[in-house]
């Protein structure tokens, strides 16, 4: 059985500012400092979302549970106008705000944990969003609305902004199952070790078939229909790790990978 395989590996050193009294002047505050400043942005016309340029949605693990979502392409279904589309074998695209053009999904940039995954390789990032298992993340963001002028071309039509558990996460073990022969395991920790955190989470998953029947048009014309299981099996394993070198020195380490398996249509 073929399958999907995704892994992100980031490093980063950081150096934090160091304290002092903030200047009253804007322009007197140095480089170091103005990093630190928490500012407010709004526009300056009242707008409905619905006539805004740009609209976002954020959910975490409370709107999960009310919408009784699994995973990132089953989320993306709930979220206004936007729909993940079934793609070849499990794989999905997004189309936001009704742009869907054949069977290219790109214009829609993927971050996960910051990094865009669409730069990794090849295609959009959006395809294999059922594989991001919701247990392993702590937000997920939805921004609609071109976004090129900070994310690139890959932000044409939106972002799908997904944020994985930190260092805060409480440890905890879950085991599920359900209908459509479901079943669900996760596991997540975290501990510090002197001078360095560790934190580990990991999520099985498997949903069975769903005999999802669909209509479509054969090459006489005639209107027929047929049946897609998609049956998903998916994996994920998220490791971060930092720690402090120095007084003004921190490094930080991200791994995370998933399998994600094909679901099977009937001819």
């Amino acid at each position: 059985m073929d399958r999907l395989v995704i892994g992100v590996l980031a490093l980063v050193i950081f150096y934090p500012g160091k304290a002092s009294s903030a200047p009253q002047d804007l322009l007197a505050f140095s480089i170091e400092e103005l990093m630190q400043v928490t500012i407010t942005s709004s526009s300056y016309f009242e707008e409905t979302v619905s006539q805004s340029i740009n609209s976002v949605s954020y959910s975490d693990e409370s709107r999960w549970n009310e919408l009784a979502v699994r995973n990132v392409g089953e989320l993306m279904n709930q979220m206004p106008s936007t729909v993940a589309v079934p793609y070849l074998g499990s794989t999905q695209g997004v189309a936001i705000r009704g742009y869907l053009s054949g069977i290219n999904f790109n214009g829609v940039a993927v971050h996960l944990d910051g990094v865009p995954m669409n730069k990794l390789r090849p295609g959009s990032g959006t395809l294999e969003l059922d594989g991001f298992d919701l247990s392993t993340l702590s937000s997920v963001e939805v921004v609609r609305g071109s976004g090129s002028a900070l994310h690139g071309v890959d932000a044409f039509h939106g972002v799908v902004s997904m944020g994985l558990l930190d260092f805060d996460v409480q440890d905890e073990a879950e085991l599920g199952a359900g209908t459509e022969n479901e079943a669900q395991a996760s596991i997540a920790a975290s501990g510090q070790f002197g001078a360095s955190d560790l934190m580990v989470a990991g999520a099985l998953r498997r949903i069975g078939d769903q005999s999802l029947e669909y209509p479509y048009t054969d090459e006489t014309g005639n209107t027929r229909t047929s049946e897609r299981s998609n049956e998903l099996e998916n994996a994920n394993v998220l490791l971060k790790y930092r720690t402090r070198l120095s007084s003004d020195t921190i490094l930080y380490a991200t791994g995370y990978a998933f399998t994600l398996n094909d679901a099977v249509i009937h001819p």
